[in-house]
């Protein structure tokens, strides 16, 4: 979901759309950078992954993407 506006944790944007993964950057299970793009404005967004991820839904999102 869309809640940060400028800075990771702020909470502060009023768009709250989903924000679909659409790139993964990295070789490291544990130090990948996710790549969303919320599905309403169109703001993209890098984010690590963190320990409670979903890493099958990650493996799979960088198969389709290979």
């Amino acid at each position: 979901m869309h809640v940060d506006e400028r800075l990771p944790g702020d909470r502060a944007s009023l768009c709250t759309a989903l924000m679909t993964a659409i790139r993964t950057e990295g070789t490291d299970p544990d130090r990948l950078i996710l790549t969303h793009k919320c599905t309403a404005c169109g703001k993209i967004q890098r984010n690590k992954v963190a320990q409670d991820d979903n890493r099958d839904a990650i493996f799979s999102l960088m198969k389709r993407k290979s």
